[in-house]
């Protein structure tokens, strides 16, 4: 039985490169740039400051807006009406619901703009898994440290090496699960993952697996 099980949503259970790629494609559709989109979406993600997530397709389209495109009637419905696709990686739910049976609190804990966030989080049907959905703009640390605990047993299942490094320096005794994700260009090698000592997994089938040999 784990104690704490905290699981990230983006790249980790949500398939944000194919949810992208279709954002792409809208985009593409009213003869927008791949230069100026990519350039505006990252901008959108830190709108105020390089720590602080809070991406929205609002605030992405008035980006492009102010480099000169007019022809954006329909963007945002669009952008919405992709929500009604299942970006959840495949094995998700039976990943879930093994970690809720085995789990003494099992929390998703995601950064982002909360409304956004719980857009995408609603558009999946995942919610009934969780004892708590916490939704940050950022600092995961900051909130695993208010919990005033230990976190021997207890598991952290995320994407982003940045975070992870400073998970494991402030928190030894957390067990981090790595979502390995090969597409991402700012991901770390396998050489790297290996150095780093976490263990780290390409599908959530094989994570499952190994949670259930171990448990």
């Amino acid at each position: 039985m784990f104690n704490y099980v905290f699981i990230d949503f983006d790249k980790t259970i949500f398939d944000c490169f194919q949810f992208e790629q279709d954002m792409w494609k809208v985009a593409e559709e009213r003869k927008i740039s791949k230069k100026d989109y990519i350039e505006t979406y990252r901008q959108a993600i830190h709108s105020r400051t390089k720590d602080v997530y809070d991406y929205t397709f609002e605030g992405h389209i008035q980006l492009l807006e102010l480099r000169g495109y007019h022809n954006l009637d329909g963007m945002l419905d669009a952008w919405d009406t992709l929500l009604k696709n299942n970006y959840l990686f495949e094995g998700v739910e039976a990943l879930l619901g093994f970690l809720q049976k085995n789990s003494k609190h099992l929390i998703l804990l995601t950064a982002g703009n909360k409304s956004f966030q719980m857009k995408k989080i609603s558009s999946a049907p995942i919610q009934i898994f969780f004892e708590e959905i916490v939704v940050l703009d950022g600092h995961k640390e900051i909130y695993l440290s208010g919990l005033n605990t230990h976190f021997g047993g207890s598991l952290f299942i995320n994407d982003s090496m940045r975070e992870n490094n400073i998970l494991k320096q402030t928190f030894p005794d957390l067990t981090i699960v790595v979502r390995f994700e090969s597409r991402d260009e700012h991901n770390y090698t396998e050489e790297q993952m290996k150095e780093f000592g976490a263990l780290y997994f390409v599908s959530l089938k094989d994570m499952l697996e190994h949670f259930k040999q171990i448990t």
